[in-house]
């Protein structure tokens, strides 16, 4: 009865602060037409000042009372988060025969996400690659998130090569609004499949004319629906046994490796991260904007945005930037590297994950979440972002990807172990700058090669790589 009455009120306060989202963003949204259109006719002597006047007072003491609004709910639904990882905890401590379904609080991200995690017939490893998700609102007063999820995207899009499996994952951190988020979401895959380089193999290439191509699109829709938000991004296509990794912004994705057995005879894993951050603090990002005619200053580009690129943000854009050339750019960092058995799980995630918890970390928790509780990756990374926002203490929003690449790898009988010693972990510091609990040194790997076009560097020379380590090459 207590637990049926807990899932009763979840529901009832997920769909109140789902609501209060929307409309919290219609009123951002008619807010924004209206100072558009004031400052467009402030020189006509036909203006109703007094009426402006007064539309922006109540305008503004609505949007206050949202805020206050989903402040008190998300309060409550904070603590009733608590009540339920309680109860899931007793659960756990009763016999399995007797255990009940695990309680789970409902999703507040609406249907404006994408996902399918259905296989064909035809794919080569069953029941692999399988995904979860977890979109948690923070202490922001919206949720600007989505993402979109394909284990098996030949099934949704039957113009795929059907002897090759294909996958696809994404995250979209919206600032300023949640618009240029829902719209990357929903074209971003598709724009990519339609480019010329994919037809012909060219999957880098693909990525990174989607991204533009994109942006032209939000752009487009942006100037028509009169919003101007942008959007970090990060997107994942998964070729048979090869990834290609695209993001703009500070969204940022990571590979777990395994690394050897340590001292219990566990498997010990490395954190490849295969993505670069962007920020307005970065030299070759400042020399960028102060070439395009615009400047850094308070860490922020015109002082006001954290991140260098993104989709949409028009009004960094040429032309209402009143520049030829982009202050804050949709050219993303192009990677790809080759799966190998290694390699069981990855993980792709906004900077409310990155924040407060280090790649190396964010691994470890996976595994060890996966070892000792068998869970699903949507259980994880409900967990995960869980812990960021109420025990770390990520102020922003938080949506975390997890894909599952293989079964969870079983270490060999204790004769082998012993005539097998454990691999030493690579220590590489991280370029992400997004906190600094980041700029610590970490046993990570990091991946460092960018496919930009305005910052070509001469080929290096062919070195022999450790069988232990994953090849990563960049695409020309």
């Amino acid at each position: 009865m207590i637990g049926g009455t807990i899932k009763q009120m979840e529901a009832y306060i997920g769909k109140a602060l789902y609501l209060i989202a929307l409309k919290a963003a219609d009123m951002k949204k008619i807010e924004s037409r209206f100072r558009d259109c004031t400052i467009l006719h402030k020189h006509e002597a036909k203006q109703p000042r007094s009426l402006a006047r007064w539309l922006a007072r109540s305008l503004t003491d609505w949007c206050e009372i949202v805020k206050t609004m989903s402040i008190q709910l998300n309060a409550i639904r904070h603590s009733m988060e608590e009540i339920v990882d309680q109860c899931n905890r007793l659960n756990s401590l009763l016999p399995s025969r007797d255990q009940l379904q695990a309680v789970s609080f409902v999703s507040l991200t609406g249907k404006d996400e994408i996902a399918c995690h259905a296989h064909s017939p035809a794919c080569k490893v069953p029941g692999y690659p399988t995904s979860g998700v977890s979109a948690c609102q923070g202490r922001r007063d919206s949720m600007e998130d989505a993402h979109v999820l394909f284990d098996c995207l030949g099934r949704r899009f039957q113009q795929l090569e059907r002897t090759k499996h294909w996958a696809f994952y994404g995250v979209y951190d919206g600032h300023g609004g949640a618009e240029c988020a829902k719209v990357a979401a929903k074209i971003l895959h598709k724009t990519i499949m339609e480019q010329e380089p994919f037809a012909n193999g060219n999957f880098a290439a693909a990525m990174r004319h989607g991204f533009l191509h994109a942006d032209r699109k939000i752009l487009a829709q942006a100037e028509q629906e009169r919003w101007r938000d942008g959007a970090t991004a990060v997107a994942a296509l998964v070729v048979d046994n090869h990834l290609y990794v695209a993001n703009a912004g500070d969204s940022e994705m990571v590979i777990a490796r395994r690394a050897g057995l340590n001292a219990n005879g566990e498997y010990e894993y490395e954190a490849q991260l295969v993505t670069k951050v962007h920020k307005p603090t970065d030299m070759s990002e400042i020399e960028r904007i102060e070439r395009a005619g615009g400047n850094v200053f308070l860490g922020r580009v015109s002082g006001t945005l954290a991140v260098s690129r993104a989709l949409g943000d028009s009004a960094f854009k040429s032309p209402l930037n009143r520049s030829n050339f982009d202050f804050v750019t949709a050219e993303p960092y192009v990677n790809d590297v080759a799966l190998t058995s290694e390699n069981e799980f990855m993980v792709v995630a906004c900077d409310g994950l990155w924040d407060v918890f280090k790649y190396y970390e964010v691994i470890d928790y996976i595994a060890a979440r996966r070892r000792v509780a068998n869970l699903s990756p949507e259980a994880i990374a409900k967990e995960l972002s869980h812990d960021a926002i109420f025990k770390r203490g990520s102020r922003d929003n938080v949506t975390v990807v997890i894909v599952f690449l293989t079964d969870p790898a079983v270490p060999p009988p204790p004769q082998q172990q012993q005539s097998s010693p454990a691999a030493t972990p690579t220590v590489a510091e991280s370029p992400s700058t997004s906190s600094p609990a980041m700029a610590s040194s970490s046993p990570e790997t990091v991946t460092t090669t960018s496919t930009e076009p305005q910052q070509q560097q001469p080929p290096p020379q062919q070195q022999e790589v450790p069988s232990s380590e994953v090849v990563v090459s960049s695409p020309q």
